[in-house]
């Protein structure tokens, strides 16, 4: 890795493309990198865990499908719903509700996610969370899902500024805006067990020691752009506009599918046009965004996702939580 290092540093000179801090924009290039690999491979159906309601056995594809079903279930989901998804990924939550005869609306932060699912006809705009109020009216919606998206409202910058709180209670006081009284939201969040504060978007990961908990939340930081909530922070921040009704402890979940995603990918790699896609993603990253490059390989090869969700004591929790609009 350290040679992969120097490689890109060279190349980033070379270019004349400076490492990027921005969190917002790392987060795009993320899941610009995501939607090429899933588009092009078709190796992730979607980028979020799957319900494995039968256990670790239970397939990939239909663990996905377990968990659209259940969400929706979740929020009452059904014929004439008004549903908006914040990060609607690559449309799987939206098609599933589009079936059940709801109206399903998706914003994204991906410009190439929106493109690729208006071509599917379904409803998608480009939208921050944080313009919700502007891009929607008041009171239209029933329900409300965030499937992983949390993660990335919040960044590290934020949170060494004791921004967090105020950043998660603005979010659920839109949620209430455009929800109907009596509306439901669901989020699937991944929540830090212990609060770790450090500059780790800022960091080099030689900073940290090889593998620890600071270089694989570095890692993770800088490849995904975003921090985590700490467990009861988002019950705080809620009040007074939501109640919580509903808590699922999804952390093997997590880990089966991360598992999964791990078995699709090495077996893919045997296919020569899914290694020529992977290659083809790498130089475009390599040429856009050395140091992202950098960060990419490495998260990919040390196993930093899967690590999270490992062990007896794994270090974060993965709760799936339902909340009811109040009236104030």
């Amino acid at each position: 890795m350290k040679i992969v290092h120097a490689f890109c540093q060279v190349v980033s000179k070379l270019l004349n493309k400076p490492r990027v801090y921005d969190e917002n924009e790392i987060t795009k290039r993320c899941y610009r990198l995501f939607h090429f690999v899933a588009e092009k491979t078709k190796l992730m159906s979607e980028y979020t865990e799957g319900y494995y309601k039968d256990g670790q056995n239970t397939p990939y594809e239909l663990a996905q499908e377990y968990q659209i079903e259940e969400i929706l279930d979740k929020v009452k989901c059904g014929k004439e719903t008004q549903l908006l998804e914040v990060g609607c990924g690559n449309g799987g939550l939206l098609r599933a509700a589009k079936k059940r005869g709801a109206r399903a609306v998706g914003i994204t932060v991906c410009k190439e996610q929106v493109e690729h699912l208006r071509k599917e006809g379904l409803e998608v705009y480009l939208c921050d969370v944080r313009e919700l109020e502007k891009q929607f009216n008041s009171e239209l919606f029933d329900a409300i899902v965030c499937n992983g998206s949390i993660e990335h409202y919040v960044k590290n910058k934020d949170a060494l500024e004791g921004k967090d709180d105020l950043i998660y209670k603005s979010i659920f006081k839109k949620f209430s805006s455009v929800l109907k009284p009596g509306g439901l939201a669901m989020t699937t969040t991944i929540h830090m067990k212990e609060r770790k504060l450090n500059n780790y978007i800022a960091s080099n990961l030689g900073d940290h020691k090889y593998l620890s908990h600071n270089w694989r939340l570095a890692v993770l930081i800088q490849f995904y752009g975003g921090w985590y909530p700490s467990e009861g922070q988002l019950e705080r921040c809620s009040e007074p506009n939501f109640k919580k009704i509903y808590e699922y402890d999804a952390t093997k979940d997590y880990l089966y599918t991360s598992l999964d995603w791990k078995r699709r990918f090495l077996r893919g790699m045997l296919n020569p046009i899914n290694l020529y896609h992977m290659f083809c993603g790498v130089v475009d990253s390599l040429t856009k965004d050395p140091y992202f490059a950098y960060i990419a390989l490495v998260y990919f090869k040390s196993g930093t996702w899967t690590w999270q969700f490992e062990g007896e004591n794994p270090p974060v929790k993965h709760l799936w939580k339902v909340w009811e609009k109040v009236s104030t």
